[in-house]
């Protein structure tokens, strides 16, 4: 699991990779992959090793389905499950939880306050995403969001005439981050999600985010004040100083004195706007940094026994001998046709006109006949 994750940027793998750095050594990873809000795969060993969530299992045709009751229990308990499987065979489950900040629900509360309505977007399925948002009394919360979708949702709130503030810290929040009105990046995320951020909350405290609000609040404040003390004192002391009032009455304004005044000016609002020096941000709890592989709760589950029972002997490889294959987008037919037995990965040489099926069940030859069949092509023997 460590040496697949270490290659992952995702704030999950960073996890593992950390949490297992004391259990585990490293493993040279070929053939590296990774599918934003998927998995990853790599080789090791000439191991095909896979790590990602129940869609991506399934996406590579992996049967899941003796792993569905621990899925359940861990998403039950706020959990995150990532799926580890070893040619094609799931081994184990991981089940992480992250444990919010002791400062989170705090900020949350104080946006509210400030009549800013809070909403959740995660990768994560319903279930956990709705312990989490439980946890912190988010008003809402959208779960099992690609990276492109998290986008979207964003360019759905500005077109609502929505004023749109996003806070992320990994490369799947990016797209986000550009697109909002204000892009807000925590300082310990990827460098891609910094950089695609207006602010940086160098501190990895959300109440650093009040603090930000609050502080261009008074800093507008500032402005209009200034504003309004420059233009009072123009409209007053200019047609003064040009002698204005002195035929109705009487009034008039000596030059030197003029443009001392005019200093005067300058320096009450430079003066004015040096106060915003002693802004003090209202932090109700010091927030805690803790190391991040101890900032989250791991749930591992050994497979072995399940393993034994339902895998209790050798996958089971056959060749299957086609007539009729062609082309590319033969090849491609014929895979995609058997990739659909609950099992199976298919794979198909063109050149030998053949196609091998590893199946973690026994399926018998007739059927798999009957669907290359079906597909257009002709089985001459399977082996």
């Amino acid at each position: 699991a460590r040496s697949l994750e270490q290659n992952s940027q995702q704030p999950l793998a960073i996890a593992i990779t950390n949490y297992a750095r004391e259990f585990s050594p490293t493993k040279t990873v070929d053939d590296f992959y990774e599918i934003s809000g998927r998995g990853i795969r790599g080789v090791i060993e000439n191991k095909k090793i896979l790590a990602g969530n129940m869609n991506f299992m399934k996406e590579n045709h992996i049967n899941t389905d003796s792993f569905e009751y621990y899925a359940s229990n861990l998403q039950n308990l706020g959990k995150t499950a990532v799926f580890f499987a070893i040619d094609d065979i799931p081994v184990a489950i991981i089940g992480i939880s992250d444990i919010e900040k002791n400062t989170s629900k705090i900020a949350i509360q104080s946006l509210k306050k400030l009549g800013i309505k809070t909403i959740m977007l995660t990768g994560d399925n319903n279930k956990t995403a709705k312990n989490i948002s439980d946890k912190l009394e988010l008003d809402e919360y959208i779960s099992d969001v690609m990276p492109d979708q998290k986008e979207k949702v964003i360019s759905d709130l500005k077109n609502q005439g929505k004023k749109v503030a996003m806070v992320g810290d990994g490369i799947n929040d990016s797209p986000a981050l550009a697109s909002a009105n204000i892009g807000i990046a925590i300082g310990a995320g990827t460098d891609i999600a910094i950089e695609s951020a207006d602010i940086i909350l160098m501190n990895s405290d959300l109440q650093d985010l009040i603090t930000t609000i609050n502080l261009s609040k008074a800093t507008l404040k500032n402005i209009k004040q200034n504003l309004f003390w420059a233009f009072f004192y123009n409209i007053i002391c200019i047609p003064l100083a040009m002698g204005v009032f002195y035929p109705i009455f009487g009034i008039s304004l000596n030059p030197m004195i003029a443009s001392v005044s005019m200093s005067f000016s300058s320096v009450f609002v430079v003066t004015n706007a040096l106060r915003l020096r002693n802004f003090k941000a209202d932090k109700k709890v010091n927030y805690v940094k803790k190391d991040i592989s101890h900032n989250v709760n791991f749930d591992i589950i050994n497979i072995q026994d399940i393993k034994k029972i339902k895998y209790n002997i050798k996958p089971l490889e056959k060749t299957l001998y086609i007539q009729g294959m062609m082309c590319e987008h033969c090849k491609s037919r014929v895979e995609k046709a058997l990739n659909t037995i609950s099992g199976v990965t298919a794979t198909v040489n063109l050149e030998q006109n053949l196609a091998k099926v590893i199946s973690t069940q026994e399926i018998e030859d007739i059927k798999l006949k009957e669907i290359v069949e079906q597909a257009g092509y002709t089985v001459n023997s399977i082996k």
